[in-house]
């Protein structure tokens, strides 16, 4: 298990003693470690919701071609489009 240093939040080597005495770079490094946390945070929610996009509308196009004979079969496909194109586009910028 990984140990901390308690003044700068630096991560410590079994015995290794951190030479942080000044409060100002501890105040710094925190602010980096926290930044880059949240970074990783919000790279991670931003595929959540393409990914959930082409999800629904496999479902829907899986339903449109079950119903294919009904209206409601043609709706779900066109509404799976509308899932599709967004959610895919929005993976390939990304």
């Amino acid at each position: 298990m990984a140990n901390f240093c308690s003044q700068c939040g630096k991560e410590l080597k079994e015995g290794e003693v951190c030479n942080c005495n000044n409060q100002q770079y501890a105040g710094q490094n925190f602010q980096q470690q926290k930044n880059t946390d949240s970074v990783q945070l919000s790279n991670a929610g931003n595929k959540l919701v393409p990914i959930s996009q082409i999800a629904v509308g496999a479902i829907l196009v899986i339903l449109g071609f079950m119903c294919w004979g009904y209206d409601w079969g043609i709706i779900s496909i066109v509404a799976a489009v509308g899932f599709l194109i967004p959610g895919v586009v929005a993976i390939i910028q990304k």
